[in-house]
């Protein structure tokens, strides 16, 4: 089943305030984050060379304010057909985050675990050299 959704394009500007670009209303078949996450990457294959480019970050139920450590220069907001007055059901972002203040505190942890040096060295298998 197809469901309603307007979503609108920001464009942040030099003087760093988001400019919108697109509002429209467009029935899909995903939920609001696979939504956004497809209205982004089409924008950015239409605007090949006009937008700078990034990673691209999908938030269901996001807060109103921009993620913290988060430089965007594209935000897509995924509205309930409805009412674009409530806040968005996702919105999908491009830009670069610091790793030290994006991530969940949590999350930081578990990945400065995984790249620690104990959590990088592999099992010896017989017939390894002790100069390996």
């Amino acid at each position: 089943m197809r469901t309603p959704y307007v979503y609108e394009i920001a464009m942040r500007g030099t003087n760093g305030e988001w400019r919108v670009v697109a509002t429209r209303r467009e029935d899909s078949v995903g939920d609001a984050r696979s939504t956004a996450r497809s209205l982004v990457i089409r924008w950015l294959v239409d605007h090949i060379g006009q937008v700078p480019s990034g990673r691209v970050f999908v938030l269901g139920r996001p807060s109103a304010a921009e993620p913290r450590g988060l430089t965007a220069h594209v935000r897509i907001r995924v509205y309930d057909d409805q009412s674009s007055t409530e806040p968005p059901l996702a919105v999908a972002y491009v830009g670069h985050y610091d790793e030290n203040t994006f991530w969940p505190r949590r999350l930081r942890e578990w990945l400065t675990r995984e790249r620690s040096p104990q959590a990088m060295t592999r099992l010896r298998r017989s017939g390894d050299s002790e100069a390996a």
